[in-house]
């Protein structure tokens, strides 16, 4: 059993219903954590990125959507690794996939393909593996909708040689203004096909140590839409990123570059209503492929089940603590930033403080430190 010293934890506070419905909103994600270069960058956006995802499976559970979130990273980034996760997803057909990558990229020269080759921390371009591929994997499992987003250079390399992508077969979040219904919207009442690359062909993407321009921008997007400042669309979404990207100078060993993001998108607006007949609503699954120990999300959130009174879930504490966390051990509680500490305490205390809230709701597990 593996016990944690540090915690670091996002809040989401707000209040829910079930409205019972049944689909499944697959995220998956990987980032190269191990890169020299980008390695530090990544890891900052890998947390970014899998809290909003959290934080929109939350969104989607209060209309009775279930999630599933798999992140992969460091030595889980690699060519056998993303093909057996795409290819091992379970897709009804009224599913939606979004898949992201964060990392370096690259295309061959004179290919007809407009998105990049993800080199998933491999230095061998025979294992580079284009994000087109991925998406007509995806799409051949026939889901409602399947979302590829790449955060890397599609700049060309004469190094890296034409793939074929046929598929074979194969502060704390807060309630606040979010309209959560925008995101139902979104992932769930769109029917096609969305990939969107963070620069256009021949262009360099750039990241720092708080991660990529282009991931910050979509972040920012992503909670504009919830505020209803951004149409819950894809067009809107790609076409606002695109512009807020593009608008930014960026400085690197003296040269000056700007980057385009660049989108094909082949959606259809589909009826949100009507979806009752379906599976029954059974709880999301979240599991991160670099933490061996599942069991710590269900048992946190048991404390934050309103259905039980008060005294049974404080009861649950002593177990919790006894099972996941080392004597002393202290949770760190982040921002939206990643960066902002909210609060700095010891584990009972965090515990017994999320079960005696009447507003939180949801606990978002960023990283652990054993």
């Amino acid at each position: 059993m593996s016990m944690y010293r540090m915690f670091y934890v996002s809040l989401l506070c707000l209040l829910s219903y079930i409205n019972l419905n049944g689909q499944t909103v697959h995220f998956v994600s990987m980032f190269d954590t191990k890169d020299t270069k980008l390695g530090s960058g990544m890891a900052y956006e890998c947390a970014m990125i899998n809290n909003e995802f959290q934080t929109i499976a939350g969104y989607l559970e209060d209309f009775g959507f279930d999630s599933e979130i798999s992140e992969y990273t460091g030595d889980n980034c690699g060519k056998t690794q993303l093909l057996t996760a795409i290819n091992g997803l379970e897709i009804a057909p009224e599913d939606v996939v979004l898949f992201y990558y964060g990392g370096h990229g690259g295309r061959p020269v004179n290919s007809t393909d407009s998105f990049p080759q993800m080199c998933l921390g491999h230095q061998n371009q025979e294992n580079f593996v284009p994000a087109t591929l991925i998406r007509n994997i995806i799409e051949s499992k026939n889901p409602q909708l399947t979302i590829v987003i790449t955060g890397c250079c599609n700049s060309e390399s004469r190094g890296i040689s034409i793939k074929s992508v046929v598929a074979q077969s194969q502060g704390y979040t807060s309630e606040g203004s979010i309209d959560k219904s925008r995101y139902k919207n979104l992932f769930t009442d769109f029917k096609g096909v969305i990939q969107f690359t963070s620069s256009r062909p021949g262009e360099y993407s750039f990241a720092g140590n708080t991660g990529s321009w282009f991931a910050a921008n979509l972040l920012n997007v992503i909670d504009d839409i919830g505020r209803g400042k951004v149409g819950a669309d894809w067009k809107s979404l790609c076409e606002e990123v695109g512009r807020r990207v593009s608008e930014e100078e960026i400085i690197f060993e003296g040269q000056k570059y700007r980057m385009h993001p660049y989108a094909e998108i082949k959606t259809t607006s589909i009826s949100g209503d009507g979806n009752n007949d379906k599976k029954s609503h059974d709880g999301s699954v979240r599991k991160r492929v670099n933490d061996d120990d599942y069991n710590l999300i269900a048992e946190i959130n048991a404390l934050l089940d309103k259905s039980k009174s008060r005294e049974q879930r404080l009861c649950l504490i002593p177990s919790i603590l006894e099972k996941h966390f080392n004597y002393g051990a202290k949770v760190i509680t982040l921002g939206r930033d990643m960066a902002t500490v909210v609060d700095y305490e010891d584990a009972d205390v965090f515990l017994k403080r999320i079960t005696m809230s009447p507003y939180i709701s949801q606990i978002n597990i960023v990283t652990t430190v054993r």
